[in-house]
């Protein structure tokens, strides 16, 4: 079954694409982080010997902490204990609005997405 979602691939803007939603894809060590109650982040926390992963996307929260992610990365809709969901128009809107290109000193560009919690 495919699923529509939001992907931020390294060095790419963020693009709405389709993707297959086995679970094979959510076996590979990816980690989740919550953006509202009905989308989730999902990301390869851990480089393997192999990965050259580049920062990509920095979590901002709300108390002024941050983190920057490496990687590739995606957003989809997940209900909790459910199978992961495509997403609506309007959670594509939502996400939109919460990412923002930064600027780095190096002057690379990354993208923050502000996270609620």
């Amino acid at each position: 079954m495919k699923i529509r979602v939001v992907q931020l691939n390294e060095n790419e803007r963020p693009v709405v694409a389709e993707i297959d939603a086995s679970q094979e894809i959510f076996s590979k060590g990816l980690e989740g982080a919550i953006v509202t109650d009905d989308i989730h982040l999902w990301f390869k926390n851990e480089k393997d010997e192999e990965d050259v992963l580049k920062d990509n996307l920095i979590f901002a929260y709300e108390d002024l902490e941050w983190e920057v992610i490496c990687g590739n990365a995606f957003f989809a809709s997940y209900i909790g204990g459910k199978d992961t969901l495509s997403l609506t128009d309007k959670q594509i809107t939502e996400i939109q609005n919460r990412i923002t290109p930064v600027i780095t000193r190096t002057g690379e560009t990354l993208f923050a997405i502000r996270l609620d919690q």
